[in-house]
């Protein structure tokens, strides 16, 4: 599954589908399948708070 999210940010995602379909037929060129993808647009802040939460950097 590819999920994404977005916080503190005002982008708006476009075309997720073709998105999605995209990230997929790359992993099967590599003979991969998608397991759990989670994308998150977000503000450097925002980021920094989850490395240091789920990275502990």
């Amino acid at each position: 599954m590819i999920l994404f999210h977005t916080s503190n940010t005002l982008l708006k995602i476009c075309n997720r589908r073709a998105i999605k379909k995209w990230i997929s037929n790359v992993l099967k060129t590599y003979g991969k399948q998608a397991g759990d993808i989670g994308i998150i647009f977000c503000n450097s802040e925002y980021m920094l708070q989850l490395n240091k939460k789920y990275l502990n950097h």
